[in-house]
Parts: structure tokens; sequence; C-alpha cells
């Protein structure tokens, strides 16, 4: 399901449109328990794009940010590892899959098996 540019709420930077589209998208297609730029991790100060609590399940929009440099990819990288170590299941997208509507696709796929379990 292809999705339609979003408006970006006033409460976001302008950087977030990508964001914006994807929890737009979401809504579309009523996928819900989710919690915008939320704290994961106890004991640490990371957040995610968006966060399913009950799912552990983190979905992180990537975009120029994420290829900021060599400092940044480790932080990602470390985090992301930091997740997964957890129990955590990490769904990454990007504008071009949210616009596609497979990120939205991949969302679904990642909360029916966890879910399941």
């Amino acid at each position: 399901m292809a999705v339609e540019s979003a408006p970006i709420p006033a409460a976001w930077k302008p950087g977030e449109k990508a964001e914006a589209d994807m929890g737009a998208a979401m809504f579309a297609a009523g996928i819900e328990g989710w919690v915008k730029q939320e704290f994961w991790c106890e004991g640490r100060k990371y957040k995610a794009d968006f966060v399913f609590k009950k799912e552990r399940v983190l979905v992180e929009v990537i975009g120029a940010a994420h290829l900021a440099g060599r400092d940044k990819l480790e932080a990602d990288c470390e985090r992301y590892a930091i997740a997964a170590s957890r129990g955590w299941l990490v769904v990454h997208v990007t504008a071009k899959s949210i616009r596609k509507g497979t990120a939205v696709e991949w969302v679904e796929k990642a909360l029916q098996t966890r879910r399941a379990t």
C-alpha cells in the first residue's frame, strides 16, 4: 500500500518528514500500540523512532543522519546490538520503503511474529 506524504506535526523537527510519513502510514494501516521517540533501554538513554513495548519491536527510520560519519555509525551499531541482546527486534525502514508501503508490511510481519510467540 503506497503512502502519500503526511503533513508534519508542528512538534516534530523539519528533518523528521520520513518519521511523520511512517507514523501516518502505520495509523492508516491500523497499526496500534506504538510510542514515538521513546526510551526503551533501562539504564541507557536510547530512544527509537517508534517503540512497541509489549512486542519488544523497535522501528528506526534510516536517513542521512545515520550516514553522518564513523562515530555515528559505531554508536548506532552498538545501540542495535544491545537491543538484540536484550530481546528487541529492530526494523529499519527508509523513506523509499515508507512510500512504497513495504515498511508497513515489515512492521506488520514483525508484530505478527512477536504476537504469535
